[in-house]
């Protein structure tokens, strides 16, 4: 007999499968932002949920929509105003006092102490020779006050070497008189020995040649190398090879192996290895040379050392930081009255013995000066420019120097324009101070007519070259 169950008890199982229905439903993850499909990522690893079923419909999840998130607030900092560099202080040329004797063709040399001294003296009117004031020497001091007159020579003389020995001392030889009643100019074999300590000049030994215009350096070790010149006496004139070295120590002079070539007013420049390079001068017959020779003092022997490209006197000779020397400009020869000044350079490298072409001057010149400055390149200055014929017929007189200067830069191997001295100059001298300036003094300004003597106008005044940022 089956028993029949009771409304109370059908109720109850309805109402659990009810609870089970709603319980296999329950998602365990988050719906899209868009309300998309099922099913959705779970945020915890778990079993995969339960699909609703297909009658059951789906209840679109409400559109999420995204405000923006507000940047923070932006402090712009202020741009920065460059600050201007200083425009570096062009180059100038400042006045440096007149000495007390207006002189040209001249020694000026620099003293360990910072001052200069002045000497000699040369007579270019005829008939020639030293000229009664070449005696004069004086001092440029750039601290104290520019110019004072120091002890003088003992007789008149030009033509010398001048050189700043080791000790400080400064040494002057050789050099030719005064002309005399009967044999002329005569040249020296004396020199003489300033001491800046005492102010006074003394006498060394006699060189075994007597010599003028000859060339002269100071070796590492202290000694004086002179060589070539012009021997001159009651009987002969002529041009030497000879070369003798002179020790300050002792005061004495050694005779040294002669030059391959005879030879005066030739430049000559200590080289960093020690040797001493003599470049071009003039021959017996007043003709510029292109040769140039080396001499080594370990072995008192000369060597050729190539030859110049082009033969001419009147140039400067620069020894370069890099161990290289330099030639600038000069005269290819002619006649004194007929100079062509030229604008060429050249450079010798100790290291392979040759010559090589530099780069030419803007502006031809000879007689000019050239000083190193303190970053390596090199000021040149003044000097003749035009040929002396230029000027036209002889009442008119010879063409004045320039004023002119130039740096050349050894490195981009250029030349570049600089300020022009306040006087044009010619003949004149050139040192280069503690400071890194460059002390510029004497020379010739100008010609007057070509009548007897027909003199060139000497300068006393001096002026000092201060670099800027060319």
């Amino acid at each position: 007999m089956r028993r029949e169950r009771s409304p109370a008890t059908v109720m109850v199982l309805v109402a659990v499968a009810l609870l089970a229905g709603c319980a296999g439903s329950v998602a365990t993850g988050t719906p899209g932002a868009t309300g998309g499909g099922w099913p959705p990522v779970p945020a915890t690893a778990g079993p995969t949920p339960t699909s609703p079923p297909a009658s059951a419909p789906t209840t679109p999840e409400p559109t999420a929509t995204l405000l923006p998130t507000p940047s923070p607030a932006v402090t712009l900092a202020p741009t920065p105003v460059p600050t201007p560099s200083p425009t570096p202080a062009a180059a100038r040329w400042v006045p440096a006092g007149n000495m007390n004797l207006a002189r040209s063709y001249f020694a000026a040399v620099a003293l360990a102490d910072g001052t200069v001294l002045v000497v000699g003296h040369d007579n270019t009117c005829t008939p020639g020779g030293a000229n009664e004031d070449s005696v004069e020497a004086e001092l440029y001091d750039p601290a104290d006050g520019p110019w004072s007159s120091t002890s003088p020579l003992n007789a008149p003389r030009d033509g010398f070497a001048a050189v700043r020995l080791r000790d400080g001392r400064v040494l002057v030889t050789g050099g030719y008189t005064g002309v005399t009643a009967t044999a002329g100019v005569l040249a020296y074999s004396s020199a003489r020995v300033y001491d800046p300590k005492t102010g006074t000049w003394s006498k060394p030994g006699l060189m075994h040649v007597a010599r003028y215009q000859p060339s002269a350096s100071v070796l590492a070790d202290g000694r004086v190398l002179v060589a070539g010149g012009v021997y001159a006496d009651e009987n002969s004139f002529d041009t030497r090879a000879s070369a003798e070295l002179f020790d300050p120590k002792t005061g004495k002079w050694s005779v040294t192996g002669a030059m391959k070539t005879a030879r005066s007013a030739a430049p000559a420049v200590t080289l960093q290895d020690g040797r001493v390079l003599v470049v071009g001068g003039v021959d017996s017959d007043g003709k510029p040379l292109r040769s140039a020779e080396a001499f080594d003092p370990g072995t008192g022997r000369w060597s050729s050392t190539g030859s110049l490209a082009t033969a001419r006197a009147g140039f400067t000779l620069t020894l370069l930081p890099d161990g290289t020397a330099l030639v600038v400009g000069g005269d290819p020869g002619g006649s004194w009255a007929n100079e062509k000044p030229l604008a060429s350079a050249e450079r010798f490298d100790p290291s392979t013995g040759k010559w090589s072409p530099a780069a030419a001057m803007g502006t031809p010149r000879t007689l000019h000066v050239a000083a190193l400055l303190g970053d390596g390149r090199v000021l040149v200055a003044g000097g003749n420019d035009r040929a002396l014929e230029a000027a036209g017929t002889s009442e008119d007189g010879f063409p004045p120097p320039t004023a002119s200067a130039e740096i050349y830069d050894p490195v981009n191997d250029s030349w570049t324009p600089t300020t022009p001295m306040a006087s044009p100059r010619a003949a004149a001298a050139a040192v280069t101070l503690t400071d890194g300036s460059v002390l510029v003094t004497g020379g010739y300004g100008s010609w007057g007519p070509l009548s007897t003597p027909y003199c060139p106008d000497e300068l006393a005044t001096a002026e000092r070259y201060v670099p800027g940022g060319e």
